[in-house]
């Protein structure tokens, strides 16, 4: 949600997700970082292959992945990760059916 806040900005989120590639505890670190039991606002993964990180682009001084590897996360998202799926395919790449 958080990246596709910077290029198609539709739903409101109130977490963000993050792939890391290299050392996640100093990203952890050098972002003070806490572990929570409930309520977490802040997701670090380590993604299975360098793959998504393909297309990657500076928006804003931040790194967001591609339109594409948006596309594919946010439609699996659960809270209305479809919808802001869709606006993302809409603005990529122009009106789709769908159906």
């Amino acid at each position: 949600m958080a990246g596709a806040s910077m290029t198609s900005p539709f739903v409101r989120y109130n977490d963000v997700w993050v792939y890391a590639s290299s050392d996640i505890e100093a990203l952890v670190k050098k972002l003070d970082l806490r572990p929570t039991t409930s309520g977490a606002n802040i997701r670090i993964f380590e993604p299975y292959d360098e793959g998504i990180f393909m297309n990657l682009r500076k928006i804003r001084d931040v790194n967001v992945v591609s339109d594409i590897q948006l596309y594919v996360d946010l439609f699996t998202y659960p809270a209305r990760g479809q919808e802001q799926a869709e606006k993302l395919l809409e603005k990529s790449f122009g009106e789709v059916d769908a159906s």
